[in-house]
């Protein structure tokens, strides 16, 4: 696979999962990267503080968006059925062992800036069908698992989502 999509997918995941921090949108609970959280980490892993900020993040949006969608036809961001969490976990693991200037990048956003980053890698909100508390924005068949590029464009309408303010409602695709 190329290298410059998973990594577009990996900053993709982990812009929305830095937006469920507390001090951010507030959805997923995280502290991962915020003042509390880099009080705890940075102290207690001085070497790998942000990765293992943004690892909690990750962790705590699953966590978050499978509550909200328990389905299994549900995909979203962080949907063991997509590569897209899997791709991010990776990433930040390979960041333990390399100094990462896209690392410290990610670390340092604040709001406005998280927001300019999702905006100019997935666009504009698309809209989507609001559903019990969630954005549907479509549907995925199998076979969209495997193509690339139908798996790209998922990736940024649903990221592009997040920045419709409307309180948490995840976005998801149905898989037919």
């Amino acid at each position: 696979m190329d290298e410059n999509i998973e990594i577009e997918w990996a900053v993709l995941v982990l812009a929305v999962a830095r937006l469920g921090e507390v001090g951010f949108q507030g959805w997923s609970g995280s502290h991962g990267l915020g003042q509390a959280g880099r009080y705890v980490l940075e102290r207690a892993l001085p070497r790998t503080w942000k990765a293992a900020g943004l690892e909690l993040d990750l962790i705590a949006a699953a966590r978050r968006h499978d509550e909200a969608l328990p389905r299994p036809t549900a995909l979203h961001l962080f949907s063991d059925r997509l590569p897209f969490r899997a791709t991010a976990s990776a990433w930040i693991s390979e960041r333990k062992t390399a100094p990462s200037k896209l690392l410290d990048q990610i670390a340092s956003w604040d709001l406005d800036s998280l927001a300019a980053e999702v905006m100019n890698r997935a666009g504009s909100p698309l809209g989507g069908e609001m559903l019990g508390g969630a954005r549907r924005l479509g549907q995925l068949s199998p076979a969209d698992l495997e193509d690339r590029e139908k798996l790209t464009s998922a990736s940024t309408q649903m990221a592009a989502s997040y920045l419709a303010g409307n309180g948490f409602a995840p976005a998801y695709f149905d898989l037919t």
